[in-house]
């Protein structure tokens, strides 16, 4: 009996692409996203319907910078700039839907002023910042006009060189310096920023 022989055919067309099928259900709709509020002026605020916890950012004014040093006509160096204000970011707080919390917000410290009546000596520091709070429920402190401490909300104030003034939030000012600026200049607001 004779042996097959397979002999394998050249690939036909592809062909032609089926109908689309019918689309399937609409997925759950998904969850809400966080809600903000910026308030860089003291003021109420009202908790909304169906909110029990917020996270709070907090930031104290920055401090004044000091006077320049002065003796008997001489400087003694530049005088100090001021620190930023205290801070807290996103801590978790218990509120009561509908209810109002005040907030207020720290002012930036005013610069240190001249008022010697005799010349003879100035080396008056700038002033504290303000507290920043979240009604009774938590507060941060404002700086103070010694060396300066940073926050991430902005950049103090600097003596170094030409007087550089503050930026951003609760930054401090500068101190005065040798080259004519002889007063620093004021510390900046905190501000309070809420989600849910």
């Amino acid at each position: 009996m004779p042996s097959s022989i397979l002999i394998r055919g050249t690939q036909g067309l592809q062909g032609i692409p089926g109908v689309d099928g019918i689309a399937g259900p609409a997925g759950p709709q998904g969850s809400p996203g966080m809600t903000t509020t910026f308030i860089t002026s003291s003021q109420w605020w009202t908790c909304p319907a169906n909110v029990n916890i917020v996270l709070v950012t907090l930031l104290g004014g920055g401090g004044g910078g000091s006077v320049l040093p002065y003796w008997n006509g001489v400087t003694a160096g530049n005088g100090y700039n001021g620190n930023s204000g205290q801070y807290i970011i996103s801590i978790p707080l218990n509120v009561t839907p509908e209810n109002s919390y005040y907030i207020t917000i720290g002012y930036g410290g005013a610069a240190g002023t001249i008022d010697s009546p005799s010349g003879v000596y100035q080396n008056y520091t700038g002033n504290n910042g303000g507290t920043t709070s979240f009604s009774t429920l938590f507060a941060v402190l404002g700086g103070d006009p010694s060396i300066g401490s940073t926050s991430p909300f902005g950049t103090n104030g600097s003596n170094t060189g030409t007087p550089i003034l503050p930026t951003g939030y609760g930054s401090g000012g500068y101190g005065g310096v040798s080259t004519g600026q002889y007063i620093g200049s004021a510390g900046l607001p905190g501000f309070c920023y809420i989600s849910y």
